[in-house]
């Protein structure tokens, strides 16, 4: 179960110049400005929950339990809140927006720049992420995106 004290709910409205970039597991993933904190952040859309799939909302509800549950780590991006736009009956998970993105698309622009000083501390850092989700029996499937989840 879902403990429903630890989910923020979101107005849509809140969320202003929604634009997607990316296919998600289960749907687009979008950036947006969360008006109240004047900040960016990911928006992971779930679509049309009325037609969905069931598989597909059992991987949105275990991503939100396992964010709900990873809440306490530096290395780790957080998951805000949920929203709903009640007007397509869309979900999403609201996240920490990551400003270098994800991992391959970081070293593929920054390689080149970093020391080697810099390439140990992000090895590092990708250690300490994983360890941590090793530890609260998380795998990550996914290194190529791991920094997407990282935050620096």
């Amino acid at each position: 179960a879902i403990d429903h004290e630890k989910v923020k709910l979101i107005p849509y409205n809140e969320l202003e110049s929604v634009e997607s970039f990316k296919q998600g597991g289960f749907g687009q993933i979008s950036k947006a400005i969360w008006k109240k904190l004047n900040d960016s952040v990911i928006c992971k859309r779930l679509t049309n929950t009325t037609n969905i799939k069931h598989d597909l909302l059992n991987a949105f509800i275990h991503e939100l339990k396992i964010h709900l549950r990873l809440d306490y780590s530096e290395r780790i991006v957080r998951c805000l809140g949920i929203s709903i736009d009640q007007k397509t009956n869309d979900h999403f998970l609201i996240m920490q927006y990551a400003n270098d993105g994800d991992l391959q698309n970081y070293l593929k622009e920054n390689f080149e720049k970093l020391t080697w000083d810099d390439k140990k501390k992000l090895a590092f850092q990708i250690a300490e992420g994983l360890n941590y989700l090793h530890n609260e029996n998380v795998l990550h499937r996914d290194l190529v995106t791991f920094k997407e989840y990282c935050y620096s």
